[in-house]
């Protein structure tokens, strides 16, 4: 399943996560796999620390960094599905 603009996503409380010079560690405690995201990745991780759609999540990242917004969107979407699959993040209701 995708995710939807109106999505709020939030890190899972079994995330818990250090930074680690630029880059963020990961590590989901019941799972034990471990995670590393840096650059954006680690700037879309702060972001996670409350609840954010994707929506509000591309608007700050193309407020903050040189990308176009449909590239930054189909990354945007990427990573998060990929998190959402590693349960590093969990959805937690929706903007509308």
């Amino acid at each position: 399943m995708s995710v939807a603009n109106e999505d709020l996503l939030e890190r899972a409380s079994e995330a818990v996560s250090t930074m680690v010079e630029k880059s963020v560690v990961i590590l989901h405690t019941e799972e034990g796999i471990y995670y590393q995201l840096d650059g954006v990745g680690t700037r879309v991780w702060e972001l996670l620390a409350e609840p954010i759609s994707l929506e509000a999540l591309i608007a700050a990242l193309v407020g903050e960094f040189e990308v176009e917004e449909s590239l930054c969107s189909a990354d945007t979407e990427a990573l998060l599905q990929e998190l959402l699959e590693r349960r590093m993040v969990r959805r937690v209701g929706a903007t509308r």
